[in-house]
């Protein structure tokens, strides 16, 4: 098992302040209860279709999982947005790679946004995502109305839009667990590779050449 799974369970473990309280209770269990049902199963034959919804998916999980902390809970005003134009993708065989480039990501973004605690570093790390989602969501938005989606998800070419985001999001999850850049890209393609069934055997290497090991937003880990 990667290091950052490892690193990323014993944050759960670990966690000693007790669930912050939610406005609605029963919103809560609908929504975890409604992400439950439409998780996408993984055997589908159409690639994109699998990876889109995974997308979907991972976005929805995350929009919870930020409800359930009080000073990110407006992440999901950046999340919703995201999730109405992922919804007006058009599920082909050249987007099925980006799509599970992003959803990985994603979700390995959300166990560290629900141990966030509230302290400048949680801050800095909700508001960099924030943020990050947002300009994901303005690139998409632009190149779909362009005809350009093809470019976007381009995901060989390292001057891609997609292809800078999904830089941006590694070097933050590699920032908050401080793990490697390397360790983080590991985790992504296993679960492409578990998750979608993705050949996944060629890594990326232009994105070690733009990113740091994890240290700026993180408490060194304790002893």
């Amino acid at each position: 098992m990667p290091s950052l799974f490892r690193r990323l369970s014993s944050f759960r473990k670990a966690r000693t302040r007790p669930p912050p309280s939610v406005p609605s209770t029963k919103d809560s269990t609908t929504s975890k209860r409604d992400i439950e049902e439409e998780k996408p199963a993984t055997n589908s034959g159409n690639a994109s279709a699998t990876t889109r919804n995974m997308l979907k998916f991972a976005l929805k999980t995350l929009s919870v999982a930020s409800a359930n902390v009080p000073f990110a809970s407006l992440l999901s005003a950046a999340i919703e947005p995201l999730l109405a134009i992922t919804d007006r993708i058009e599920q082909i065989s050249s987007n099925a790679r980006g799509l599970a480039d992003l959803a990985a990501r994603i979700e390995l973004l959300t166990p560290i946004v629900s141990q966030m605690t509230e302290d400048s570093r949680g801050e800095r790390v909700i508001d960099t995502l924030q943020r990050e989602l947002q300009s994901i969501t303005r690139d998409l938005e632009v190149a779909r109305s362009q005809d350009k989606l093809d470019q976007f998800f381009n995901s060989v070419d390292n001057n891609s839009s997609l292809q800078k985001h999904n830089m941006n999001l590694t070097q933050l999850i590699a920032d908050s667990t401080l793990v490697t850049v390397q360790e983080v890209l590991r985790s992504v393609r296993e679960i492409e590779r578990t998750k979608f069934q993705l050949d996944v055997a060629e890594e990326s290497t232009f994105e070690l050449g733009h990113i740091t090991g994890g240290t700026a937003v993180a408490d060194p880990p304790g002893p």
